[in-house]
């Protein structure tokens, strides 16, 4: 089926009012309400009324923290059709983090579920499914606002980044770096008008932005929107079955969760379901496996930075698709890795594409410093293996430098994670006066596995250099909103309750 070529996405929703003006785009399970593209276009066309009766105008930022809902969606693509600046956040953000984050961006008006007191930004309260609060009891007797053109290379979202290693950018997306986002994922993942996704990861990250409501949006397909992973759990099978969902994307939380939870066999039969897609963390070889021994279905491990958008496509319907790699990059995008060495041929990941954001909020520096010659430097080591598929080995900033020798942590992970006792893990250097570095692993256990099973375990497994010298037990491992591992944190966490305890113990 073929594509249309769009320059916005108030384009594209104008489009698909007009032309498939009955079909669906969206039904919001929260509140059980569906919505065609012709009544969601005319719900676009007065959040734009409301917003501008707010003083909002072309380019003034709008921070927008509310739950996965059609509230959400409208008060987006209002936003791009007003030609305003969209500024999402997930709704668990604490309110200390999102005034920090208003400070620093200052918007020009923030949409929110609750006030924030001592806050100097306008704020307008949205609750969805609440009615008389909630955005279609707002704009209920509002005209439509008449539709004025869109501007390709202006800014369109501002997003701010998960900050794994450090404190996080907020990163300028054009209209054009959207677009071509959109229609690539559309383009190499096959989807069309027909397509219908199931959509639960959180708003405020560029996830489902970018695989799902976007993709859809550019070709007229049909999103399943759930306010999270935890409201449908229980039936996430049947929902895959009810909707016919040919596309589902996940982060390896989710994939953990579903794995621990008990489905009746029956459930997840007779689906219309290709693969699982998962992304915006490092993805377990043992829980691709584990998954499609239990389940029957394959996991596409995806790759992409926020950055970037989707950037690697894993596509397990391909003849001779093996499990393991991110597979090959995205047709949209040149590729380099620098610094590669001639043996291991691992270096630094970068990307050079139409779809790389066009900057950081107030911040140029740090912009030159990441896109150098047209390149985007991930700050991701890869290499690239047999077929010329790209494989992830590290994070740059997490490599693990002991007695000289460069350690993946990924690959101590990937070892203790083939223990049936270990739920997560996350391996870290810790500083070491013999060896520069020693390795110490936080993991989450779902047995009564001791440190000392788990360090024999390692043993069977793993080279003296690579084996960890402890394991630290927690009951869950700090992550992202968009479930990237955080080891900065483990890093800190080390440092101030066990770095005294391990002080003469890791001098070996």
């Amino acid at each position: 089926m073929k594509l249309g070529h769009f320059e916005d996405f108030s384009q594209a929703l104008t489009h698909w009012s007009k032309y498939a003006s009955d079909k669906n785009y969206l039904h919001d399970l929260s509140t059980d309400r569906t919505y065609t593209y012709c009544a969601f276009d005319e719900l676009v066309d007065k959040a734009v009324t409301l917003l501008k009766g707010r003083g909002l105008k072309k380019s003034s930022i709008v921070s927008i923290r509310i739950r996965n809902s059609a509230d959400f969606l409208i008060l987006y693509f209002a936003c791009i059709r007003l030609g305003a600046i969209v500024n999402p956040f997930p709704s668990s953000v604490s309110d200390v983090e999102l005034k920090k984050s208003i400070t620093f961006i200052k918007p020009k008006m923030l949409i929110s579920e609750t006030n924030l007191r001592s806050l100097k930004t306008p704020v307008l309260i949205v609750r969805p499914g609440e009615p008389g609060k909630d955005l279609e009891s707002l704009i209920l007797k509002i005209s439509r606002a008449p539709a004025s053109p869109v501007d390709p290379k202006a800014v369109a979202s501002l997003y701010l980044s998960s900050g794994t290693t450090g404190d996080p950018k907020g990163m300028l997306f054009s209209n054009e770096n959207i677009i071509a986002r959109s229609r690539a994922v559309c383009e190499e993942f096959g989807h069309n008008s027909n397509s219908v996704h199931l959509g639960f990861l959180p708003m405020g990250h560029t996830s489902i932005t970018d695989y799902s409501f976007l993709p859809l949006m550019y070709c007229g397909g049909t999103l399943i929107l759930a306010e999270n992973f935890s409201r449908i759990r229980n039936n996430f099978w049947d929902l895959l079955k009810k909707y016919s969902v040919q596309y589902v994307q996940t982060v390896p939380t989710v994939l953990f969760t579903i794995l621990n939870t008990d489905y009746p066999a029956r459930s997840f039969k007779n689906l219309k379901l290709p693969y699982v897609a998962c992304g915006s963390a490092p993805l377990p070889l043992s829980t691709q496996l584990e998954f499609k021994k239990r389940f029957g279905i394959p996991i596409a491990n995806l790759y992409g930075c926020s950055e970037t958008g989707p950037a690697f496509i894993d596509d397990p319907r391909k003849k001779g698709w093996v499990p393991g790699s991110i597979g090959f990059p995205l047709k949209v995008h040149a590729t380099k890795l620098f610094g590669a060495r001639s043996k291991q041929k691992i270096g630094e990941l970068a990307i050079k594409s139409k779809t790389v954001c066009v900057g950081y909020h107030k911040n140029r520096a740090a912009y030159r410093e990441a896109v150098r010659g047209g390149f985007f430097h991930t700050g991701d080591l890869a290499y690239k293996g047999k077929g010329g598929r790209y494989y992830f080995a590290e994070r740059k900033k997490d490599l693990i430098i002991k007695g000289g020798t460069n350690i993946f942590p990924g690959e101590i992970d990937e070892v203790l994670f083939k223990h049936k006792d270990v739920s997560e893990a996350s391996t870290i250097g810790v500083p070491n006066e013999f060896f520069g570095e020693d390795i110490v692993s936080f993991v989450v256990k779902k047995g009564s596995v001791s440190e000392k099973a788990l360090l024999q375990h390692c043993e069977k497994h793993l080279q003296f250099l690579k084996r960890p010298s402890r394991i630290i037990f927690l009951d869950t491992i700090p992550k992202t909103y968009s479930g990237k591992l955080l080891r900065r944190k483990l890093r800190q966490l080390y440092q101030k309750e066990y770095a005294r305890t391990d002080s003469s113990t890791l001098k070996q």
